[in-house]
């Protein structure tokens, strides 16, 4: 009876401190890798505009945009991790717009919407679009 006790007590032993040392190697695997992992940005955008860069910092987000066939003034507007911003309106072809905001911290995720309202190069039916960005708050 002694034995069967003596090896499994040394099974438990052996194969026990070997699960606590991956168990510990997985957890600071996490640990430091949590929050750090860089998402990269994109804007998903459909004719007639097409994004061409975006940056969102702490408290700015940059959008470089190219519309075509569409009439001068249309606006822009964006909404990143829940705070809504008014960014103007586009007056050419292609423009870098920038929108105030305070968006979130340095290295944090970010998602949301950017709407645009605009209307057809000689047309006068106002038309709404909105497409979907992502990625990862910048350093400002």
């Amino acid at each position: 009876m002694r034995k069967k006790g003596q090896s499994a007590t040394e099974f438990i032993t052996t194969y026990g401190f070997a699960l606590v040392i991956i168990a510990i190697g997985v957890g600071a695997v996490f640990y430091l890798t949590s929050g750090r992992v860089q998402v990269p940005t994109q804007c998903n955008f459909n004719d007639p505009f097409s994004c061409n860069d975006l940056k969102v910092q702490p408290t700015s987000a940059t959008l470089d945009i190219t519309a075509s066939g569409t009439a001068p003034g249309s606006r822009v507007a964006m909404v990143i991790n829940g705070v809504s911003s008014s960014c103007g309106a586009l007056s050419g072809v292609r423009q870098t717009i920038t929108c105030p905001g305070t968006f979130g911290d340095e290295g944090e995720h970010f998602s949301g919407t950017i709407s645009l309202e605009y209307t057809l190069e000689g047309g006068t039916i106002p038309h709404t679009s909105v497409f979907t960005i992502s990625g990862t708050i910048e350093e400002a």
